[in-house]
């Protein structure tokens, strides 16, 4: 697989030196592979190779697989929609018995440490790193990236991830590196996906269906979780428990809460029946499986913002009166269902280890503070907590203090905090000058992601960063993008 990444990679190089990119990029038999890449179907094939990796700890397989559809991607496609359901799948590459986080369980497994399975990797991240810089630079030189608001302040905020904890006594070459990751996909990749992004209701359609199917991946690894836990002797899975090698309940909770605005696209502007049939099914588990996850940020995320679109959705289209008695009515027989059995109800979280305290979050903010106060210019750096022991890999990531404003004052100080709320303002302000029935959605789920980032570290993990690039790029598809570019 690395042989055929690097050999497609270089075949891409030396046509685009020759002059002939484009030529090759209209042939017949490269436009139908890129159609074929925003049907539902790409979306399927990716997860029965996905569940066939996990079943025989195929890690390497997919995630050289995986490296090679980003870099077609970007060297090659026009329009990368497809991209979402790809950084999705992307999320999901490490199986359970491969999986660093086995330690969790006691469990030392050695398999990313082994030279021949970590250099592969290398390459593979190498390669579709370097494609999106090759697309980054090409928009720019045939001018498909606009240096507008949003281009600045990408630019701006890229700049203060690299200068994290630069005058920071405890300052080392880690600041720099994951800086340099963190720069990149704020700004390379953004600039290398954002023109190449398009949405109205047929394009939105083929992204919905994508997400839909991507779902059934944590649903269905969520049961078999249980299903596992059980036959093991477990009589109840309690939150610890819930791991599927990828993630714990909040990666999963996560993912499936950015599905369900997509999920309710299908519902609102899908006109068959039978369709309409499946997504409900589908929207029934997604939820069904939220409850499995005992994650209580994906609660909240999930019930705020379904009240929120239940009650915007209903004063659209029927002047709110039946959405309004649907949420007050369910919220009042919730209320009184508590109060009527909350002993019972105290007793199964007692069980299951959920509970109302700060899960060691509390003592990670006053170290983010604390950071901050001591080198407040540019903050004490990423590493400001320590490396990530807990995974195993001390060189690449560090420990997050699990919400995105304390890590930058803490990682960044002024200088980050001032750009990323700069940042912040005027994506928000381009997506709402843009906004229709269509970008509205990945905008959903945007806003979905960053909220649950608040109280996590989505955004600043790589994986979920990527998808969160792909997100900010499809809300930003409203008549502030050129159409007519989109389609070159």
């Amino acid at each position: 697989m690395t042989i055929v990444v690097l050999f497609l990679f270089l075949l891409a190089i030396t046509i685009s030196r020759m002059g002939k990119m484009k030529a090759f990029v209209d042939n017949k038999l490269t436009k139908a592979v890129t159609q074929w890449m925003n049907t539902p179907y790409y979306s399927l094939v990716l997860l029965v190779l996905t569940l066939v990796s996990h079943y025989f700890g195929l890690d390497v397989f997919l995630i050289g697989l995986i490296s090679l559809l980003i870099t077609v991607n970007y060297l090659f496609q026009k329009n990368m929609n497809c991209m979402l359901v790809t950084f999705l799948f992307m999320c999901t590459m490490i199986s359970i018995q491969n999986s660093p986080g086995n330690r969790i369980h006691g469990i030392d497994v050695s398999y990313y440490f082994e030279p021949r399975i970590y250099i592969p990797i290398i390459v593979f991240v190498a390669i579709p790193a370097v494609s999106a810089t090759y697309r980054a630079i090409a928009n720019i030189v045939e001018g498909k990236t606009k240096v507008d608001g949003i281009f600045i302040t990408s630019l701006v905020l890229g700049i203060a991830f690299l200068a994290n904890g630069v005058f920071s006594k405890d300052y080392t070459p880690l600041n720099l590196m994951f800086g340099s990751f963190m720069f990149f996909f704020f700004f390379v990749l953004f600039i290398a996906t954002r023109p190449h992004v398009s949405v109205d209701e047929s394009t939105l359609k083929g992204i919905s269906y994508q997400v839909l199917i991507f779902a059934l991946l944590p649903i269905g690894e969520t049961v078999v979780n249980y299903i596992a836990n059980y036959a093991n002797g477990m009589e109840m899975t309690s939150r610890p428990d819930i791991f599927l090698g990828w993630g714990n309940k909040n990666t999963v909770g996560m993912l499936l809460d950015i599905s369900i605005p997509f999920v309710l696209s299908l519902l609102r502007f899908e006109k068959r029946i039978s369709v309409k049939i499946v997504t409900h099914a589908v929207f029934v588990m997604i939820i069904a499986t939220i409850i499995l996850t005992f994650s209580r940020q994906t609660y909240l995320a999930a019930i705020l913002f379904l009240i929120a679109y239940t009650v915007s959705m209903g004063i659209v289209k029927h002047g709110g009166v039946r959405a309004r008695y649907f949420v007050y009515g369910a919220a009042w027989i919730t209320f009184v269902a508590v109060l009527l059995f909350i002993g019972e109800i105290n007793g199964f979280f007692a069980k299951i280890g959920f509970d109302m305290s700060d899960n060691g979050r509390f003592p990670l903010y006053k170290m983010a503070i604390e950071s901050f106060l001591s080198d407040k210019a540019f903050g004490k750096g990423f590493f400001f907590i320590g490396p990530d022991n807990f995974v195993g890999l001390d060189s690449i990531m560090p420990l997050a203090c699990h919400d995105t404003i304390l890590e930058m004052m803490g990682a960044c100080g002024w200088f980050g905090i001032a750009a990323y709320s700069i940042y912040r303002l005027v994506s928000f302000k381009k997506i709402a000058d843009g906004i229709n029935n269509y970008n509205l959605y990945p905008f959903l789920s945007t806003i979905i992601f960053l909220a649950m980032s608040l109280v996590d570290i989505h955004l600043f993990d790589l994986l979920g960063t990527a998808v969160y690039i792909m997100l900010l790029s499809l809300s930003l598809s409203g008549k502030t993008i050129n159409d007519k570019r989109n389609n070159e």
